[in-house]
């Protein structure tokens, strides 16, 4: 799943906004609930949210991913994102981690995902309101391209991936389908930041 973001080199024009170059960075850890920009539907304006659909509830290891990201297929029969299947969210990133499991998962290889020809590219994403209008969100997930099924080998599932004018489609339209893959199919490049794991392995040992 996408628990992992690059937004370093997200910017506005020629500067940054001091809050946003505050919470941006090379490797965003969404398992500490972190603020990130985002934009809206209601606005083209960037604002921070809060990367946990709903941040109120409890903190524990266990439920510590949980709002993190949203399974697109189920959306609209699940309890926390029903209610807000048109509210739509898109995240500036320059890529994200994913990890490739090896030999029963002993192995885990990380590698950094970005989008052919886009040095910036957006995840999807539904926000709410909480507490007296403070903003959260959380990633729309798919089912995974050919790419994404041999990195994300243990779970073949990846972030729903969109170059600038599918975003802004994307924030403009009540509809999820048509960004599902295989309606969608991101060109994703993957880099392996770890070859020295994997050296003497052949092929995919995962199974």
């Amino acid at each position: 799943m996408c628990y992992f973001i690059d937004n370093s080199k997200f910017g506005i024009g020629d500067e940054r906004d001091e809050e946003i170059k505050r919470n941006i960075s090379a490797y965003v850890s969404g398992l500490t609930h972190p603020n990130v920009p985002i934009i809206t539907d209601e606005s083209s304006e960037i604002i921070i949210a809060k990367w946990r659909f709903n941040p109120n509830i409890p903190e524990t290891n266990k439920n510590i991913t949980i709002g993190l990201n949203i399974k697109s297929e189920n959306v609209s029969e699940t309890t926390m994102f029903k209610e807000f299947t048109d509210q739509h969210c898109i995240i500036p990133v320059n890529g994200f981690y994913e990890w490739k499991h090896y030999n029963n998962s002993k192995i885990k290889v990380k590698h950094y995902i970005t989008m052919e020809k886009e040095e910036t590219f957006y995840l999807a994403g539904l926000w709410r309101f909480y507490n007296d209008k403070k903003v959260s969100f959380g990633i729309l997930t798919t089912p995974s391209n050919e790419l994404m099924t041999d990195i994300h080998n243990n779970k073949k599932r990846m972030p729903i991936c969109l170059n600038k004018k599918q975003a802004d489609i994307f924030l403009k339209s009540d509809e999820l389908e048509n960004i599902i893959f295989p309606n969608l199919n991101p060109q994703l490049l993957a880099l392996n930041l770890e070859p020295e794991k994997i050296k003497g392995l052949q092929g995919n040992l995962f199974e």
